[in-house]
């Protein structure tokens, strides 16, 4: 889908002038602010959760500019209307293009696409509407729409009747339908949001799941191993930096809380959590919310393996425990202490209250 994304967003700039697109951008993000529009409807009943944050972020950038106008701080004040302007009326630019087998770049095109994913689903509807059949570009657009549409479907009973979390649902899908747009406009707070089962197109589920991952572990660590040390300057960065052990120590632990089920009390992972309210909890074809919790496990485990692998063996060794003196300053103090007096504390017995090991 990101992919598709991009190719949809290079296909329409050949095709369409810049001017053109954000004349259509702006016109779409009106329909999606207008509370009674049929597309903001649609958006409120087929994917809630993206839609609120997509309007409490401008609802925080309109407050914002308020508040900082009321304080005289005109420069910032035009910094926040440049980014809510931005945000409302250019179509997206300068995004790179995903290269799955490297986080960063999947991950630079996976945020804005959450971020727009309302605006960009009604923005592919708009393009089929008003574009030729044949053409490439209503063929990117129908495959998108295609995968933003996939969700969860309810798990059928043998006699043939759909079961949503033991519950029979009465009256026809219209009016459900009405009821969900009702029940999701009478909640604006964000913590309160109930979802129903259906709701959450399984990509948002599992690029909620990415993004939350990079928030918490990828992003940081990364730029921390590319960053060069800032007393020993260029071409010193990732292993050659002073911290690394206090690094790898860092990232130990936080796939320790990761693990073992522990991510669904990250708040990093709050909105995937949200999402899996948007998924049946039994479905056809295996695709359920039991699915996507065996699957972040595994992906842990996976990660752990990965880590434990290439670099907790290499590094989080005891041969390697003096490269701490070029470290943190109270770790180096230790270190040393306990190199000058090995000798005296040699046998001596350590509770596990008192001595915890970062390997």
């Amino acid at each position: 889908l990101l992919y598709l994304w991009s190719l949809l967003r290079k296909r329409a700039k050949l095709d369409s002038d810049v001017k053109h697109l954000n004349e259509m951008w702006v016109e779409v993000v009106k329909k999606v602010r207008d509370a009674n529009s049929q597309w903001r409807k649609l958006a409120e009943q087929c994917m809630p959760q993206l839609l609120k944050e997509f309007l409490d972020e401008i609802k925080t950038l309109e407050a914002r500019i308020e508040e900082l106008n009321a304080a005289g701080e005109t420069e910032e004040a035009m910094k926040a209307k440049d980014k809510l302007l931005k945000m409302t009326t250019e179509y997206p630019k300068n995004i790179r293009d995903p290269v799955f087998s490297r986080w960063q770049t999947t991950d630079a095109c996976a945020r804005p696409f959450l971020r727009f994913f309302v605006v960009n689903y009604l923005f592919c509807v708009a393009i089929v509407n008003s574009k030729s059949s044949k053409s490439y570009l209503v063929k990117l657009a129908k495959a998108m729409l295609s995968l933003m549409n996939a969700r969860t479907s309810p798990q059928i009973d043998e006699d043939g009747a759909d079961d949503v979390d033991g519950e029979e649902e009465d009256g026809t899908d219209e009016a459900r339908a009405n009821e969900l747009v009702e029940a999701q406009s009478a909640d604006n707070d964000a913590s309160s949001l109930t979802l129903q089962p259906g709701q959450t197109p399984i990509v948002v589920a599992q690029l909620l799941f990415f993004r939350s991952f990079c928030d918490f572990f990828q992003t940081d660590n990364f730029a921390f191993m590319m960053k060069p040390d800032p007393a020993l300057g260029k071409r010193s960065f990732g292993h050659l930096a002073r911290f690394i052990l206090e690094r790898i120590s860092v990232m130990h632990f936080q796939i320790c809380q990761l693990e073992n089920g522990g991510y669904k009390t990250v708040d990093e992972f709050k909105s995937y959590i949200k999402s899996l309210q948007g998924i049946h909890k039994g479905g056809v074809k295996d695709v359920c919310a039991d699915y996507f919790e065996k699957t972040a496990d595994l992906f842990i485990k996976r990660i752990r393996q990965d880590f434990n692998k290439h670099v907790r063996q290499y590094w989080l060794t005891d041969d390697k425990i003096h490269y701490m003196l070029g470290g943190d300053k109270e770790h180096a103090q230790q270190i040393c202490k306990w190199m000058t007096h090995h000798a005296e504390q040699a046998g001596i017995e350590f509770d596990d209250d008192e001595l915890v090991r970062p390997f």
